[in-house]
């Protein structure tokens, strides 16, 4: 199985082969995409491309859609941090909708503190991490008997 990847533009020299080539009329649309090993579309959106703004050079990447928290709601959110800072996500969430006016996901709300550089690790009276890591969870002391059925003792050595 061929693995796919995204391809990305393609080259100027390439686009400008292929808008001479039309110009100097040694082809229609069609045989020059063949010739050249690309869609018909693409020829088409080449030679658009030309006459609408006179380049050939691909458009810059998109920039995505924008955040749902701008930079005054990034500066709101600081300071309900800043007055109640052992709140969870949800928690903070419903507390930053209301004046704002904009519902937004706890992962939102998480990249949000992030960008402010906010950590939301919540700890205990005494400073210590109220849950331990993933890691303190998973490793537990080793041992040699286990338990069967019904939680009868079983020797794991045999």
């Amino acid at each position: 199985m061929l693995a796919m990847s995204r391809m990305g533009p393609y080259s100027l020299d390439l686009r400008q082969r292929i808008v001479d080539a039309y110009r100097n009329d040694e082809g229609s649309v069609r045989d020059l995409a063949e010739r050249f090993a690309v869609a018909p579309n693409t020829v088409q959106n080449y030679l658009t491309r030309m006459r609408a703004t006179g380049r050939l050079d691909a458009s810059p990447p998109g920039g995505g859609s924008r955040p749902k928290i701008d930079e005054e709601g990034l500066e709101q959110l600081r300071m309900l941090v800043e007055e109640k800072n052992d709140l969870t996500l949800p928690e903070l969430a419903e507390r930053w909708a209301p004046p704002q006016g904009v519902r937004v996901s706890r992962w939102t709300l998480g990249r949000a503190l992030r960008r402010l550089g906010l950590t939301r690790k919540k700890k205990d009276a005494s400073g210590h991490r109220a849950r331990p890591s993933r890691c303190a969870r998973r490793s537990r002391p080793i041992s040699t008997t286990g338990t069967g059925r019904g939680g009868a003792p079983v020797d794991l050595h045999r």
